[in-house]
């Protein structure tokens, strides 16, 4: 990977969290982003050895299993658990159910096609994929630093994947 690979993402995210309002870098919040990077790098590590050797839509099941449950145990510990009623509580909670459930699959999926490097550098379009969504449904503003530093971000993770070298055991993507 050359420099301007690596300079192009970390310049996006410099620009913004820069132009953002209300700006406010606190260590522990920087650590934390550390941490999250790492332990998704762990998870997309951990569920490409775990896709090799099931189908991506069970795995995407015992996933979303997984996370029901433990939200359930911590839901009923914390003492927050109540069963939804009427339409206007379990539709919203239906669809996002499916919609993770979905995510789970498409990612699942993506791993045995592609490999846990890649899907990691296309996974870098989720955060334009929620720009996108939020300024659509949720009237939040697209500030010309957010627009500049996302096309970095995303820049990077282009340049990321295509200068990136398959392994032997990755298909071979056009």
């Amino acid at each position: 990977m050359s420099w301007s690979n690596e300079v192009s993402p970390v310049a996006g995210a410099v620009i913004v969290v820069g132009t953002g309002t209300g700006l406010e870098i606190d260590g522990v919040g920087v650590l934390l982003a550390f941490a999250t990077a790492a332990t998704y790098s762990l998870y997309l590590t951990g569920a490409y050895l775990w896709i090799r050797r099931t189908a991506a839509l069970t795995s995407a099941m015992w996933i979303s299993a997984g996370a029901s449950i433990g939200l359930f145990v911590y839901a009923n510990v914390v003492g927050h658990w109540e069963v939804p009623s009427g339409a206007a509580e379990w539709g919203p909670l239906v669809g996002m159910g499916l919609a993770s459930a979905g995510a789970f699959f498409f990612l699942m999926e993506a791993l045995a096609r592609i490999g846990a490097v890649r899907t990691a550098i296309v996974s870098a379009m989720e955060p334009l994929a929620a720009a996108v969504l939020g300024f659509v449904f949720l009237d939040e503003s697209v500030t010309f630093g957010v627009a500049v530093g996302g096309a970095l971000i995303l820049a990077g993770a282009v340049l990321a994947s295509l200068a990136r070298t398959p392994t032997p055991q990755e298909q071979q993507v056009p």
